[in-house]
Parts: structure tokens; C-alpha cells; sequence
């Protein structure tokens, strides 16, 4: 497998190294994965010899992983360079769809990007009982909300994490979030998800891996 950085730090890394680099993502498997360097020492402190810092992560969801061995490529595992994106420059592109395509790449498994903390993906069309279910959570125990929409619910267990209704932002903020409130001891965080296709479909596939 070959990885692509965009990030000029790890762009300088590569060419410093002057030889190829393995470079696995760096966190303990099934945890979310990291945004910022605190994220990475939260996990591998102890294990590794440093951290270079290059400040949050522009984008915060893994990458895309493409197939080339297969003709047309499958798409296993969504990221922000969408099959749209692809097929601009290669053509006809395959999303995959089976276990078989999903077993050859890593992060394709559901308890891969996992807080802690119980997480309640919302789909769209569960929307609108929102309120009632964040009611029914806080019956049992404090509850936290990382969501678009207004809710509409004042109770002393509720920690609201608003978001806009927007894949980047839920890309940029969504492990950072889930960090933050494992880290308050919160046991339950409902999830609001987003619609759309592209960057949307890659944001969803996290969250409903992270539940």
C-alpha cells in the first residue's frame, strides 16, 4: 500500500528520510483516531520516541483507500477524496459493497473509530424524535449531544456540542469532540448524522462505525 500525504511537514519528513517510510495511523486500534498531538501522547505515550506537532489536522477523518489492483478501482474505505473525484481523473470507479472488498483494507472494521463512551448515531430520518431520545439517555446517566440541530432541552446531565450541518465540519471536529467527552467520563453520546453524498457519505461511514 502506498500513502499520499497532502501535509508539508510529513511532505519534509519523506524527503529528509531519503527511503521509504512505514507509517501506520498513529493510535491504539479501535480508538478514534487522533487530530491533534495530544491525541497521539493520549495513546502512545510511553511507546514512542517523539511527536513531531504540525498543529490539528486540516480534515480529521482518515483517508480514502483505493483498489488499483482491480479494474475499474474499488473504493474500500470512504475519505475526503470522494469516487467523484476519482472518476474525474481514472474513469469508472467501484465503491465497495462486500465483505470481501471491505477484508482488504484496514479501518473497514465497525468498531474501528470507537470512543470509549456508548455513541447513539440519529440518522436523518430519525430526526425529529431527537428530543426524545436524548430524554430517554439522560433517564440513566449524563448525556452529550454533538449535533446540527437546536435542542430544545434544558437538563443538567447535557453536554451540547453544536455543529453545523456541514461535512467538513463534522470532519474537522467530530474525533475531537468524542476524545473531549471520553475524557469528561461522559458514558453516552448521541450523534446527530448528516445527509449527501461525497464528503457526507465518508463523515456517516465514521460515525456509524464509531456506533
Amino acid at each position: 500500500a502506498v500513502r499520499m500525504p497532502a501535509n508539508k511537514i510529513a511532505l519534509d519528513l519523506i524527503q529528509a528520510a531519503r527511503t521509504p517510510i512505514a507509517a501506520p495511523s498513529a493510535n491504539v486500534s479501535t480508538r478514534p483516531s487522533p487530530t491533534s498531538a495530544n491525541h497521539v501522547l493520549e495513546d502512545l505515550e510511553g511507546r514512542i520516541d517523539m511527536v513531531l506537532d504540525g498543529g490539528r489536522t486540516q480534515i480529521g477523518i482518515e483517508s480514502t483507500v483505493l483498489d488499483l489492483t482491480v479494474s475499474p478501482p474499488v473504493v474500500l474505505r470512504p475519505g475526503w477524496v470522494t469516487a467523484e473525484s476519482i472518476e474525474d481523473v481514472l474513469g469508472e470507479v467501484h465503491v465497495a459493497a462486500s465483505p470481501e472488498h471491505f477484508a482488504r483494507s484496514p479501518g473497514t472494521r465497525h468498531r474501528h473509530y470507537t470512543p470509549r463512551a456508548a455513541v447513539i448515531l440519529v440518522e436523518s430520518e430519525a430526526a425529529s424524535k431527537l428530543q426524545k431520545i436524548l430524554e430517554e439517555y439522560l433517564k440513566t446517566g449524563p448525556v452529550a449531544f454533538i449535533g446540527h440541530s437546536h435542542v430544545d432541552l434544558d437538563a443538567p446531565g447535557l453536554t451540547n456540542v453544536a455543529l453545523s450541518h456541514d461535512p467538513q465540519d463534522y470532519a474537522a471536529s467530530i474525533y475531537s469532540a468524542m476524545r473531549d467527552l471520553d475524557s469528561r467520563g461522559v458514558p453516552v453520546i448521541v450523534v446527530e448524522g448528516i445527509a449527501g453524498g461525497g464528503e457526507a457519505l465518508a463523515v456517516m461511514d465514521r460515525l456509524r462505525r464509531a456506533a
